[in-house]
């Protein structure tokens, strides 16, 4: 293996290997309304704690790149306490 090509794989690794202090990143929490109409209250639920789950979606063949129907797993997230599904995409960035 020549210089160069060591010189690159040893940047890539150190690229990996930032340091980051996790002190400083926001935690996210879950947004969920949780209603319990018993003692009238309203509150958010307020979870940090986030559980993977897949999402397979059917794709007929009409609308298919292959012209075949597809299964496609897609990743999603659920709030441990609540259980209710956590869209990445809705998350706002401020």
């Amino acid at each position: 293996m020549n210089s160069k090509v060591q010189d690159e794989l040893r940047q890539q690794q150190e690229q990996l290997n930032m340091n980051i202090d996790l002190d400083k990143a926001t935690p996210i929490k879950c947004k969920n309304k949780i209603v319990d109409l018993a003692k009238g209250l309203e509150m958010e639920c307020g979870g940090e704690v986030f559980t993977q789950g897949v999402e397979l979606k059917k794709l007929s063949a009409l609308v298919s790149p292959n012209g075949q129907t597809s299964v496609i797993p897609v990743q999603c997230f659920f709030c441990v306490k609540c259980s209710t599904r956590y869209d990445l995409e809705s998350l706002s960035w401020y």
